[in-house]
């Protein structure tokens, strides 16, 4: 969640927000969302190491209060990443506005990842659809033909597929032969609007063709109607 260590009392604080680019990273969106610190999260391949220009791009910080964009007044107060972009496991980023008498934090997390590892699947599912560890095991099964022992989640930023985005989960399974393999599984949160729109239009299309035989067999009364 948002560090809040501001001066000010009162209403104003309800009226200070921190926005984060919604992405897909890879493709990025124009939408932004309310910035949570510590929930929020970008992955970074340690083969090939995000710069800090790249990892603006990505996140596009946007701060405002009382309608006023201040993110020029934002700046990067710890970096835990930059001297570790090409280490795997977990790093944080701080971010802080220092406006008027307005003091607040922001903290990303970075994933440092292996994209290259030996073993790895990638799933992509529809916001809102849910995905369980047992489906996940199952794929990784079909693919290398595994017969797993047991399983233990090594490493994950995935919580709910509540969010598009990018996450991922590192699982170390022990097979029957007592050898053992470690997976990366990307995950891939999309959006299913695209879904959503091409079922309003066959809605609409069969309520316009209702309506078409509807009228036409009307049409086709009253003349018949009218003839006798």
């Amino acid at each position: 969640m948002i560090l809040l260590s501001t001066e000010e009392k009162g209403d104003d604080c309800i009226n200070l927000f921190f926005l984060l680019l919604l992405v897909i990273q890879g493709s990025i969106s124009n939408t932004h969302k309310l910035a949570k610190s510590y929930e929020d999260a970008i992955i970074n391949d340690i083969n090939n190491p995000l710069s800090q220009e790249q990892i603006l791009n990505l996140i596009n910080l946007k701060v405002f209060y009382n309608n006023e964009d201040v993110t020029n007044y934002v700046t990067l107060i710890y970096d835990d990443y930059k001297n570790n972009n090409s280490k795997e496991g977990m790093f944080e980023q701080v971010y802080e506005l220092n406006y008027k008498n307005i003091k607040e934090s922001y903290v990303i997390t970075i994933y440092n990842i292996n994209l290259n590892n030996d073993f790895s699947i990638n799933i992509n599912i529809k916001k809102g659809k849910e995905l369980n560890i047992k489906s996940i095991v199952s794929k990784v099964i079909e693919k290398y033909n595994l017969t797993i022992y047991e399983y233990e989640i090594i490493e994950s930023n995935y919580k709910d597929s509540k969010t598009i985005g990018n996450y991922y989960k590192k699982i170390r399974f022990l097979q029957t032969n007592n050898e053992t393999i470690e997976v990366i599984v990307n995950i891939s949160i999309l959006n299913n609007t695209f879904e959503k729109y091409i079922i309003f239009i066959s809605i609409s299309i069969i309520i316009s063709l209702i309506l078409t035989t509807t009228i036409y067999k009307f049409i086709k009364n009253k003349r018949r109607i009218e003839s006798v």
